[in-house]
């Protein structure tokens, strides 16, 4: 994030694929990704650097430049 100058990252394709957009939305199976180590190490990082990270929410308008 330092590198790129990012003061603001938006998390997409976190969920897992097969699952169809019919249903709630769920993390990527645990052999393929750990989210809550992913999570806990992007979030440090993110504080440590003061960079907001935006997980959307599915099927809710957001402005992510704003």
């Amino acid at each position: 994030m330092v590198a790129t100058g990012a003061r603001r990252v938006i998390l997409v394709h976190w969920d897992d694929f097969i699952t169809g957009l019919h249903q709630p939305l769920r993390p990527m199976l645990y052999c393929l990704d750990d989210l809550d180590a992913t999570m806990s190490g992007l979030l440090s990082l993110a504080r440590r650097d003061g960079v907001d990270v935006v997980l959307p929410v599915a099927w809710h308008p957001s402005a992510p430049l704003e």
